[in-house]
C-alpha cells in the first residue's frame, strides 16, 4: 500500500514483521537484505488510529458526584481516549468533529452497536 505523504509516496512497511524475518533467518543476527525489505508486508495507518466517543460529566446539583455519559451538541464533551476537551466552535459551544483534534480518534463509537458508551 502506498501513500503520498507531505508531497513524497512511500509504503509503510510492518517493521515488527522485518525483525520477525530476519531473527528467524539468521537466529543469531538482525539483518536483512533489499529483497526483505522489497517483500515486507504492508501496514494500512488507519487500521492504527484509535477509535473513541464524546463524553460528558453530568455533576448531581450541588454535589461533586458525577455520571459519565455519551455527549449530544451543546455538552462539555471530552474524548474517551485522551481525555482532552472537544474544540469551541468560535463561540461558547464544543464542536462535537467526527475526529478528536487532539489524538486523531475516530469517533464512531456511538455508532457501533454493542459497544458500552462509557
Amino acid at each position: 500500500m502506498y501513500r503520498t505523504i507531505g508531497g513524497k509516496t512511500m509504503r509503510l512497511i510492518d517493521a515488527d514483521e522485518l525483525i520477525k524475518k530476519s531473527l528467524t533467518k539468521f537466529d543469531w543476527s538482525d539483518v536483512v537484505d533489499v529483497d526483505d525489505i522489497n517483500n515486507a508486508p504492508t501496514i494500512d495507518p488507519e487500521g492504527l488510529r484509535p477509535h473513541g466517543k464524546w463524553l460528558t460529566r453530568v455533576y448531581e446539583y450541588g454535589g461533586s458526584d458525577f455520571e459519565v455519559k455519551p455527549a449530544k451538541q451543546g455538552d462539555t464533551a471530552y474524548c474517551s481516549e485522551c481525555n482532552n476537551y472537544a474544540l469551541l466552535n468560535g463561540g461558547e459551544e464544543y464542536c462535537l468533529s467526527n475526529y478528536c483534534p487532539h489524538c486523531g480518534a475516530i469517533m464512531n463509537l456511538q455508532e457501533q452497536k454493542g459497544v458500552d458508551l462509557t
